[in-house]
């Protein structure tokens, strides 16, 4: 009931639902994700961010959000439906509903509880940008089902690659490949595989390429910073920058309103995350 009711107003609001996906971890999901959803806030979109990465997710982290509630608090309050009361609220106006704050409590999430809370959020947002855990998991297909546009992260990587391939066939099966884009994070990276091939090894035909940066993107990562407002000017921002208008709705295109970061947040960019963080404090890190 809830999905039908999101379809339905969908198609009167131009509200999409794009889901970020990898074959394997360590890809760089949680990181185009979070500068997808930076570059919508910019452009003045209403727009959400739910990490279904249940166990491991970082997106609270690549945002330097405080985990005052998550997903977690959802489930055990029974609250779906009052899913988006539980996010946390980043200074460019990005909405995060985290994933729960320990391993553990991943379980509390059912496959079910997780498709439902997406329908809430996609209701109440322009662009609901899902973070997934990797692979194909009994959470991670519904959410797929529901995407109005998959992206699928790889890297050059020959292993990697394999694997991608793999899920892009499973994809294809299941009569979704229209919705497919294939991002090649680390593109530049030493490889023995020409990447302008990926596009055809894969069988992706709209594929974008991000150059690798071993320094100012994990820096960025580490300050809780998105990259592109960090460092707005180097190839790796103007390159995601690029692909996110091919990616976003069509209509997105010519709608030029553009809101100003707080200068608060600007003034932070070139410092380290807050000392009170937490969850990654070293206190933190030793009592787990």
């Amino acid at each position: 009931m809830i999905n039908k009711q999101r379809q339905h107003q969908k198609s009167d609001t131009h509200k999409e639902v794009i889901v970020v996906c990898s074959a394997v971890g360590g890809v760089g999901r949680t990181t185009i994700t979070v500068n997808l959803a930076s570059l919508s806030a910019k452009q003045n979109k209403k727009v959400s961010i739910l990490d279904g990465d249940l166990q491991f997710g970082d997106a609270a982290l690549a945002l330097d959000l405080k985990l005052e509630m998550t997903m977690q608090e959802v489930i055990e309050n029974k609250d779906i439906l009052n899913s988006k009361a539980y996010c946390l609220h980043h200074q460019t106006g990005i909405e995060l509903l985290s994933a729960p704050s320990r391993p553990e409590f991943a379980d509390l999430v059912t496959p079910d509880n997780l498709t439902d809370i997406l329908d809430v959020m996609a209701d109440r947002s322009e662009l609901l940008l899902v973070d997934t855990q990797p692979g194909l998991t009994d959470h991670n297909i519904p959410l797929l089902e529901r995407a109005d546009r998959i992206l699928v992260i790889t890297t050059p990587g020959m292993a990697v690659l394999k694997n991608t391939k793999l899920m892009v066939e499973t994809f294809t099966a299941l009569g979704w490949k229209q919705k497919l884009s294939l991002i090649v994070n680390k593109s530049t990276s030493t490889s023995a595989v020409d990447v302008h091939e990926i596009s055809e090894i894969v069988q992706v035909k709209e594929t974008y390429f991000l150059p690798h940066d071993d320094k100012h993107v994990p820096l960025s990562l580490d300050k809780g910073c998105p990259i592109i407002l960090q460092n707005p000017k180097i190839s790796f921002s103007k390159e995601i920058t690029a692909a996110a208008w091919n990616i976003f709705p069509d209509e997105w295109r010519s709608q030029g309103a553009r809101k100003d970061i707080p200068r608060s947040f600007i003034n932070r960019l070139t410092g380290w995350r807050r000392k009170d963080d937490e969850f990654i404090s070293k206190t933190a890190i030793k009592k787990s």
